[in-house]
């Protein structure tokens, strides 16, 4: 009885699909950097490198380009890094000091970052539908294509997104429970996600949803400490700013080539990622019943989508020239696959009967994992 208890088990179900998305990511695990944006992982992987080299200091990362990449190009003959607070080369480090200094130690890492990102997705489902609808999130997640090559990428992106969903579900369980365990990790997941990127921001809409659902006005003053958790963000930009020929410039990111709302945005963004690279025709249409689909619960999901959209728009340039940047869209777009799915196997009233859905649900399912497959 004991057996048969564990497969009625969520966790058992959860680490199975963890462990699917695991041998997924471990194809290939020490192929040179050679793939999408591999120049963007080489200078990501040349900063852990330099780590052993020069010795570590997290404080001053460095890789291997002198050029002048900055907003007013300068030359950089120190070779400084500075981007995001190297979290994921001080992961890194110790596996290049253990086991030596191989491409594939920095693709492990962002694979087990990406593994975690599963389960704290699974967590954020599960606090606003059944154990069905998590895990089979997760489940679409953990195997969607476009996912697992860049769950496996030499970039900062998997260790990002690892403490950005760690953020929200953290900071939205403790808003739930009041909790204040919760706010302590909530906290720490909310400063390293900055510290990492500032697009920790467009994962902050959904938490103030859940504040304002809540609460209203009346949110209680512990809440409004959370805005310390940005400071070790201000410090780091304080920091570099003393060696600005080691920022690489990012206004470009936003409109620099004026792209925003024109026919080329919406071919790329929706055509070209979104229907062929994340989740094909098939899956868009999954995806679009979902997003028609009235939640019982909550908005939540429909408002972290829309922070996604604003991403998209406000950083327009660069999203259309960088498919990862994309990858932090992923999880949301699962939840919403994954719901469109399910409402077709549920049954649509005055739709087609069930016995036409069900089998069309299992089709744009297979069609749509069939086709990203060969785009990645």
């Amino acid at each position: 009885m004991r057996v048969l208890k564990i497969f009625t088990s969520q966790y058992f179900w959860l680490l199975l699909i963890v462990f699917f998305g695991l041998l997924a990511r471990l194809y290939k695990i020490d192929s040179p950097i050679a793939d999408w944006h591999s120049w963007r992982q080489a200078d990501t992987a040349a900063v852990t490198r330099n780590f052993v080299k020069e010795g570590f200091n997290p404080f001053i990362p460095k890789y291997d380009d002198m050029s002048g990449v900055s907003e007013k190009p300068l030359v950089n003959p120190n070779t400084f890094r500075f981007v995001e607070f190297p979290i994921y080369n001080i992961a890194t480090y110790p596996f290049y000091l253990l086991f030596g200094v191989e491409d594939r130690f920095s693709r492990l890492v962002s694979v087990l970052f990406s593994l975690g990102s599963i389960v704290f997705l699974y967590l954020i489902s599960k606090r606003y539908f059944g154990t069905f609808v998590s895990l089979l999130t997760a489940l679409i997640y953990a195997l969607l294509p476009f996912n697992v090559f860049f769950s496996r990428t030499i970039l900062p992106e998997p260790t990002f997104l690892f403490f950005a969903l760690g953020m929200m579900y953290f900071v939205d369980l403790w808003i739930g429970s009041g909790k204040g365990v919760w706010g302590v990790w909530g906290f720490i997941f909310t400063a390293l996600a900055f510290l990492m990127k500032p697009w920790a921001i467009f994962f902050i809409p959904p938490i103030l949803y859940s504040l304002f659902s809540k609460y209203g006005f009346k949110i209680p003053h512990k809440f409004f400490l959370l805005i310390l958790a940005i400071a070790p963000f201000i410090f780091w930009r304080l920091w570099i700013l003393q060696q600005p020929q080691g920022i690489p410039a990012s206004s470009w990111l936003m409109n620099s080539d004026n792209i925003r709302f024109r026919p080329a945005f919406w071919w790329w963004l929706i055509s070209e990622r979104l229907g062929r690279e994340i989740l094909a025709v098939p899956g868009v249409v999954l995806f679009v019943v979902g997003l028609l689909t009235k939640p019982k619960k909550s908005f939540f999901m429909h408002v972290w989508l829309l922070s996604m959209f604003s991403y998209f728009i406000i950083f327009a340039t660069g999203n259309i020239r960088h498919n990862y940047y994309q990858y932090i869209f992923v999880p949301v777009a699962a939840v919403f696959f994954t719901l469109g799915f399910v409402k077709l196997i549920s049954g649509i009233r005055d739709f087609l009967p069930r016995i036409w859905t069900i089998p069309l649900a299992f089709f744009f399912l297979i069609l749509a994992f069939y086709f990203t497959w060969y785009q990645v």
